[in-house]
């Protein structure tokens, strides 16, 4: 039995999905070089991917990376075999330079098990409830639907070039690769979803990502050059669907739904100083137990950043949980379609 077996038994055997979505992870997500396990008594008994990602952040890209898959077997549960592998994950991700891990927890206890490992709840959404026949009966739209073709469409570069765009104009986003994408769309379309496209002369002004989820229609991606065109779109979706009724996700601060941790406190923070020349603080870590290089006293003066070892002087104490924190308090960090 290969690695790649015994991981995948493992999460037959900690989790519920369907096997078309596990066969989708393991033959798409999945690899060797991405796994971090631990054996005991002869077997693979706890396991975890760490898949690399981007993010918009300071208004620059940067490296993040992503657990995926953390599970343990039930008969090896209570044992700190997780702790265990997120201290050597963390250790790994920083040796390939990202700025910050980031998950999304399975379930609500989850947000407080990872902070005890330096995470942050900093991702969050909004869920709007939309009356679809307000835009079905759109007397303003009508008479200009003619205008648009609409599409049913599949990954394809194209759609991917525009939905891209929109991403990478969002600050503090966890972006998705064109390989990603391919990704998103396969297990979209497992779901039975669609991705439905607004064409006006030929040029692809808005798109789509809708499912059920349960008794919902979930749209999960909206993007739209103009209000017409997000009128369309909806009238659109409520025809494929037959429905009048759907719950948008989009950015917003209501709902949490993933976190981070900071991986590298001297690069992340100067980085921060320099957007933010303005801002005078000085702080202290002392409680990254797995990466104990971040901590020190810091200060930020002028746009740059000093960082000294030991910590000799009067500062605000942070813990690194709150140090991740701080980072993204003016903004509304987002993450979606993450397949979790």
């Amino acid at each position: 039995m290969t690695i790649k077996d015994e991981v995948r038994a493992l999460w037959e055997a900690c989790f519920e999905d369907p096997e078309a979505f596990v066969d989708l992870y393991f033959d798409r997500r999945y690899s060797d070089d991405a796994n971090i396990a631990i054996r005991k008594d002869g077997r693979l008994v706890a396991a975890l991917q760490t898949i690399p990602y981007e993010m918009t952040f300071c208004h620059a890209v940067v490296p993040v990376s992503y657990v995926s898959g953390a599970c343990t077997h039930p008969a090896y549960r209570k044992q700190g075999l997780m702790r265990k592998l997120l201290k050597e994950a963390h250790r790994k991700m920083r040796e390939n330079e990202a700025w910050f891990s980031v998950l999304i927890p399975a379930e609500e206890w989850l947000f407080r098990y990872y902070r005890a490992s330096g995470y942050a709840s900093v991702f969050r959404f909004d869920a709007e409830k939309l009356d679809l026949n307000v835009f079905l009966n759109d007397d303003a739209c009508s008479d200009r639907k003619n205008d648009y073709r609409m599409e049913c469409a599949r990954g394809n570069r194209e759609v991917y070039a525009y939905l891209n765009r929109g991403w990478r104009s969002r600050n503090c986003w966890v972006q998705h690769s064109y390989e990603d994408f391919l990704d998103i769309t396969a297990d979209l379309f497992l779901d039975k979803g669609v991705l439905l496209v607004a064409k006006r002369d030929e040029r692809i002004v808005g798109a789509a990502i809708a499912v059920h989820k349960g008794d919902d229609l979930v749209l999960k991606e909206l993007l739209f050059d103009d209000e017409r065109t997000k009128t369309v779109l909806l009238s659109g979706i409520a025809l494929h669907f037959e429905t009048f009724s759907a719950l948008w996700i989009k950015p917003g601060a209501s709902y949490r739904h993933g976190m981070a941790r900071l991986l590298d406190v001297e690069k992340v923070y100067s980085a921060y100083a320099e957007n933010h020349p303005e801002e005078h603080l000085t702080f202290f870590i002392d409680d990254d137990q797995d990466l104990p290089e971040n901590n020190g006293l810091y200060e930020i003066h002028d746009g740059k950043l000093s960082h000294d070892r030991n910590i000799g002087r009067e500062a605000f104490p942070f813990t690194i949980e709150k140090a991740t924190a701080y980072l993204f308090r003016a903004y509304l960090p987002y993450m979606s379609l993450m397949m979790d």
